[in-house]
């Protein structure tokens, strides 16, 4: 079937399962081309890919980077058949490299001798993907470019065969519109089959043992997947159940270390209470010495306000006796005042006069 996306033309074979190399009619001459130029079409199956890989995705989501993935499709003339096939999606490129095609996963009634078939490569963000490429591929329609990836347009998409990698030529068509041809003239003598019924047996029979062997590396594969897997949770859990030891014994520390500070300081509040009690009683003692001071100096103050009252009524009465004392006197003796205030009995000057100026003034009156 021709191809759709822009590839080169296909390689046509005189007869299938023709030789590589070709001898020429003349017999002095052997023409050996290379493998990758006449390259048979039993070479160039599905079976026979081994890896894809796209260059130069040319973006046009507004991202710098991308995340694809392709997809495999059987077709024909008319119709394009479901994905057989989906790869792995590598993250952020515009030149994803995927990894080699596994055949353990694909459909077991899969024809994989086909040579043509649809690759669509997908891409975008956030699980948000797009066509980007779509190409018809006829494998006898590629280039070979050679053991490593080499690739200059955009777009492009390279196929990883047995023996190197293959592309698409992108080389100008002449203008007459023929297809250049492949055919040689040979002597017929000289051509000989490259495969038996035998041989085809012997490569069915290889080919069923390495798909055999793919499948049982695949399930293999699975249950080392599997055990690492569980490997990965049962060392996560033994992480996080050594860390949670970790913590409960360093909290144990710290409850103990608490603890023991506690007990400093609740011994320290008995020790201040046992203090506090003490001075409670000793104040208390104190009180009631105190009030029984305050008894007795009430007593005291009552004896002592008696004794005034006794002192003031004696005070008075005295003040009394002396006036009449005095006003008797003044009878019997004159009392006379010079100029200096003194009191004078017969011309002799009475001591301490002046305490009695009013009682004297009071005796002069009275006289």
């Amino acid at each position: 079937c021709p191809d759709a996306g822009g590839f080169g033309q296909q390689a046509t074979h005189k007869a299938p399962g023709m030789s590589a190399a070709l001898c020429r009619s003349s017999g002095a001459t052997v023409a050996y081309l290379k493998l990758h130029d006449v390259i048979p079409s039993i070479y160039r199956r599905l079976r026979h890919l081994r890896n894809i890989a796209a260059r130069n995705i040319v973006n046009r989501n507004g991202y710098r980077l991308l995340d694809t993935y392709f997809t495999l499709h059987l077709c024909d003339n008319t119709k394009i058949c479901k994905e057989f096939y989906r790869s792995e999606v590598i993250k952020n490129s515009l030149n994803p490299t995927w990894r080699s095609l596994d055949f353990g996963i694909m459909p077991d009634r899969l024809d994989t001798s086909v040579s043509c078939f649809l690759v669509r490569i997908w891409g975008g963000k956030k699980e948000l993907y797009q066509l980007l490429i779509e190409w018809k591929v006829n494998l006898d329609g590629l280039k070979y470019l050679g053991q490593q990836i080499h690739a200059q347009n955009p777009n492009e998409i390279i196929f990883g065969l047995n023996d190197g990698y293959y592309g698409a030529s992108f080389e100008q068509k002449d203008h007459s519109g023929t297809r250049k041809s492949s055919l040689l003239q040979v002597d017929q003598n000289c051509v000989r089959n490259s495969y038996d019924v035998f041989s085809l047996l012997r490569l069915h029979r290889a080919q069923c043992a390495i798909k055999q062997t793919q499948v049982t590396v695949q399930k293999i594969g699975r249950e080392i997947e599997e055990k690492l897997r569980l490997t990965s949770t049962s060392n996560e859990l033994k992480k996080k159940s050594e860390c949670l030891q970790l913590k409960i014994l360093v909290l144990r520390h710290e409850l103990e270390r608490q603890k023991k500070a506690l007990g400093r300081e609740v011994a320290l509040l008995h020790k201040e209470q046992n203090m506090l009690l003490d001075k409670g009683k000793a104040f208390e003692t104190e009180y009631q010495r105190l009030q029984m001071h305050k008894e007795s100096l009430h007593e005291l103050r009552k004896e002592c306000t008696a004794k005034r009252e006794l002192f003031l009524k004696t005070n008075a009465q005295l003040t009394i006796r002396c006036r009449q004392l005095l006003s008797e006197l003044s009878y019997i003796y004159s009392i006379d005042l010079n100029d200096q205030k003194d009191y004078f009995v017969c011309e002799v000057k009475l001591p301490n006069s002046e305490d009695f100026q009013g009682s004297w003034m009071f005796l002069s009156f009275s006289t």
